[in-house]
């Protein structure tokens, strides 16, 4: 990667040893140009910038004023670290990809850096048991049913096993997942800016989804088959009251998806019609009616599990089992908060777990 470097950090921030470090732990072509403080200098690198051949810039406290006029010219985000340094990148890239790059896509990247290593990828569904024998601890190995018959043999457990999305069941409904249908508004709520947007379930998750989403969406339907919320957060149901963009619509299903393969979602029929209205046209539905920790194999295992489900573990991702250790939505490890970066997170530290166990054994 290449970056301009205006000033010298040497001089205003970083010791020479950790300078040196930062150039050669990022894979830095690092050019530096202490006089790029006058506007003819700084507009002489916006072609540079424009035009991929810079990634990003690194510019030293003396000189941040000089350089910042030109940051929505140069389509670059400042990025303030806690030092003196702040670091100028390209918007709308992920390390390593020039362009953007939906999950699937990373996800598939990210299996083959694991296969670059040797790491063998084996596609199976994990069950109690099969034609050969049954999930179970023996001493201190783990071995671990297939659907396709194999028994898989270890001395260490990683269960990163999830979540399982509570479904509509509608015809579509995975076809067009990512393309209008979503289940975390979290995730998705902010693609949806000025959209129209539905979003079905009458519980907290339900109510704190439509709050979120109304803060980018012009108008969301909030769909619901009772007759009134089932017991949301106080705080929450007020947040709900003042957005004035929500609008409530009970005893009523959504019964039908539709759109095509081409365009993805483009609308909604409802089994209870609305203001006269048996269908909606809406940008994206949200189903938030909850999910369920897939529990069975730990608990099969001896896991204990807590009111909700979820696998219990320590600081350390480890479960009551020996050598069982969990990570991600599974657990409760991270409370409410069920995202990506959490379940990534403790990933890191149950691997490190595995191994410390394995290597003590």
């Amino acid at each position: 990667k290449k970056y301009l470097v205006i000033g010298n950090p040497i001089e205003h921030s970083l010791s020479p040893k950790l300078h040196n470090h930062w150039i050669k732990e990022n894979n830095i072509d690092a050019i530096y140009d202490k006089k790029l403080v006058d506007e003819k200098h700084i507009k002489g690198i916006i072609s540079e910038v424009k035009s991929e051949k810079i990634d990003g810039i690194n510019v030293t406290t003396p000189f941040k004023k000089s350089v910042i006029p030109f940051l929505d010219e140069l389509s670059i985000e400042a990025k303030e670290s806690q030092s003196v340094n702040t670091i100028y990148k390209k918007k709308n890239k992920i390390i390593g990809h020039n362009t953007d790059i939906d999950g699937f896509e990373l996800m598939m990247k990210f299996k083959e850096h694991a296969e670059k290593y040797d790491v063998p990828v084996i596609d199976d569904k994990l069950v109690i048991s099969n034609a050969n024998g049954n999930s179970r601890k023996e001493s201190d190995i783990f071995e671990i049913a297939g659907e396709s018959d194999q028994i898989y043999r270890g001395r260490s457990v990683i269960l990163a096993i999830g979540r399982e999305r509570r479904s509509l069941w509608l015809d579509h409904e995975e076809d067009w997942t990512g393309r209008g249908v979503s289940y975390c508004s979290t995730c998705d709520a902010p693609m949806h800016k000025g959209n129209t947007v539905s979003v079905v379930g009458g519980g907290d998750s339900a109510v704190k989804g439509s709050v979120l989403i109304s803060k980018y969406a012009d108008k969301v339907y909030l769909i619901y088959r009772k007759s009134e919320l089932t017991r949301p957060e106080a705080a929450n149901l007020r947040q709900l009251d003042s957005a004035t963009n929500v609008e409530r619509i009970f005893n009523t299903n959504v019964v039908e998806l539709l759109g095509d393969d081409q365009k993805g979602l483009t609308g909604i029929k409802l089994d209870n019609p609305y203001q006269t209205l048996e269908s909606l046209d809406v940008d994206g539905l949200f189903i938030e009616i909850g999910a369920d920790p897939r529990k069975e194999l730990p608990m099969h295992l001896g896991a204990k599990v807590n009111e909700l489900g979820e696998v219990i573990v320590d600081k350390y991702m480890n479960t009551n089992i020996p050598g069982l250790i969990a990570a991600g939505d599974l657990t409760d490890a991270s409370g409410d908060l069920k995202q990506t970066i959490t379940a990534a997170a403790q990933g890191s530290m149950a691997a490190t777990t595995a191994y410390e166990h394995v290597s003590n054994l």
